[in-house]
């Protein structure tokens, strides 16, 4: 059976440099994750809604931060693993 988790990040933009008149990029922090490998899609699509909700509430979105919820094949991992450059 294949893993699934819903992963919680909080989620940075940062600046990446000022080529081509500035340039940014979204670095991202875990905050929580569910283990949801065997549950329904309707159980697990609860639990994505409602961590969607929760963090929302605790973390209001401004400009440079945001909450964002995915359902991935592995635990929440900070990304990106390299800080990008510009190319």
């Amino acid at each position: 059976m294949k893993s699934c988790f819903v992963n919680v990040y909080i989620v940075h933009r940062r600046y990446g440099g000022p080529e081509e008149g500035g340039w940014w990029y979204s670095e991202g922090y875990p905050l929580a994750f569910v283990d949801v490998t065997g549950m329904d899609d309707y159980s697990a699509l609860k639990i994505h809604d409602t961590l969607k909700i929760a963090f929302n509430k605790q973390y209001p979105k401004d400009n440079d931060i945001c909450i964002d919820v995915h359902t991935q094949n592995h635990r929440a991992k900070h990304f990106p693993t390299y800080r990008p450059h510009y190319e």
